[in-house]
């Protein structure tokens, strides 16, 4: 239940800062994102065009609050604004989701097999979930002091594409971190 009100808090928080017109209470914002935090969220922040604000903590061992204009690693999240972008430009005509990526950048993938930009975004292209154990954190102090290491995207190609694909693309699903 805690998780449920956490989550329903944080989907109230986004709405009401980004649907706030620009003569909204800063007070009505900084509100939610407080109730947001006393129903489980350690901390959180958020900024937009007229407004920023911050509420929790941003480390359980320290004070302070999250800085509204930090920085921080979004992960899957990123997943999402990919999306939007290359249905952006399905709708503009410039790319289709039937295009093959081998085609379209030539060189990428070292895979013989084609792979769609569709198969791509609905995780059926068969790319392995994360890079080779290597370079993947497997314990939390990996996870604490790797975490802001960053691999350039050429990088993160080539090291995702030294696996195997798991599967012909477009005949299973799994999801991936590194497609």
């Amino acid at each position: 239940m805690r998780l449920f009100r956490a989550l329903l808090s944080t989907v109230t928080v986004a709405a009401l800062v980004t649907a706030a017109p620009a003569d909204a209470s800063v007070d009505r914002r900084q509100a939610a994102m407080d109730a947001a935090t006393a129903a489980g969220i350690p901390g959180m922040a958020a900024a937009a065009p007229d407004w920023r604000g911050s509420s929790g903590r941003l480390d359980l061992d320290r004070p302070g609050k999250p800085d509204p204009s930090g920085q921080f690693r979004v992960g899957s999240v990123s997943k999402t604004f990919t999306a939007t972008l290359v249905l952006q430009l399905v709708a503009e005509h410039r790319l289709s989701l039937d295009d093959v990526v081998q085609q379209r950048l030539p060189g990428l993938l070292p895979y013989p097999q084609p792979i769609t930009v569709h198969e791509l975004l609905q995780h059926t292209a068969g790319v392995p979930r994360d890079l080779p154990l290597a370079y993947t954190w497997a314990t939390l102090p990996e996870l604490d002091t790797e975490r802001f290491e960053h691999f350039d995207p050429a990088e993160s190609v080539r090291l995702s594409t030294t696996q195997p694909l798991l599967f012909a693309p477009g005949t299973g699903w799994s999801y991936s971190n590194t497609a």
